[in-house]
């Protein structure tokens, strides 16, 4: 029969081999950290990747409207016939020529939302090229580039033109069908219009922008006898002053 004596001295040394395991494993070395490759990983994590870099070219309507445009893009793979040589070996690599990589292109499609500016930048996030240096993907840019139109100029987000009128229809008005990005619409000049005078019509710009129609009034070129008399007996009827009084006057 074992005695308390006994009993209490079996607890008291599986208790100190238990305190003594913990202090070894408290104290133990922790494993050897290899410095190349956690060097190595950490140049691979902070390597970006090259954005790559298109141009999509759309038509006014489009900008307005909005498009869809496909652009190939060369990812970088790694070569298959050098992959696992030495870099020194790599360079007599028929294949890739040294470089270690070949390329192989991918078809994106992008969405181009309405609203787009010539010039103007957007980038989508991981869509690029693959980079082999980083092993991800960069961002695709795509450059807008509007077509020039026959006839509407862009300033800023604004479309201008300039109409062409006769001078009956600057002098008594006239509805007047004009060309916008989206199609045709009609205009109407009012009575009297002035020539260079500017009509705005809102919204049919660029992005929110508006249309600015500048009136451009075309004189006769031929006036028969009876148009003549007519502007005779306008001019009689008129009475107005000297247009150019006040010049005469300032010298």
């Amino acid at each position: 029969m074992i005695s308390n004596n006994t009993a209490l001295a079996n607890s008291d040394y599986q208790m100190n081999e238990k305190i003594k395991e913990e202090i070894e494993i408290s104290t133990a070395k922790p494993a050897p950290v290899n410095k190349k490759l956690s060097e190595s990983r950490l140049r691979l994590a902070t390597i970006q990747s090259l954005a790559t870099l298109v141009e999509a070219e759309v038509t006014l309507k489009e900008a307005i409207k909005g498009a869809a445009r496909t652009f190939t893009i060369a990812d970088q793979i790694a070569c298959t016939n050098c992959v696992n040589l030495k870099p020194v070996n790599r360079l007599q690599c028929q294949n890739c020529k040294g470089l270690g990589y070949q390329k192989a292109e991918r078809q994106v499609e992008i969405t181009l939302q309405p609203g787009l500016l010539e010039g103007q930048e957007i980038r989508y996030s991981s869509m690029g090229a693959a980079d082999i240096r980083s092993g991800k993907n960069g961002d695709l840019i795509v450059k807008i580039k509007i077509t020039e139109h026959p006839y509407l100029k862009i300033e800023g987000k604004n479309i201008t033109c300039t109409l062409p009128t006769s001078l009956y229809e600057a002098v008594l008005g006239a509805e007047i069908e004009i060309p916008t990005a989206t199609g045709k619409v009609v205009m109407k000049i009012q009575p009297l219009t002035q020539p260079g005078r500017v009509y705005r019509l809102k919204g049919l710009g660029l992005a929110g922008g508006d249309q600015l129609v500048t009136i451009d009034v075309l004189m006769p070129q031929v006036l028969t006898k009876e148009q003549v008399e007519l502007f005779q007996k306008i001019k009689e009827k008129a009475g107005d002053s000297d247009p150019r009084g006040a010049l005469i006057l300032s010298h």
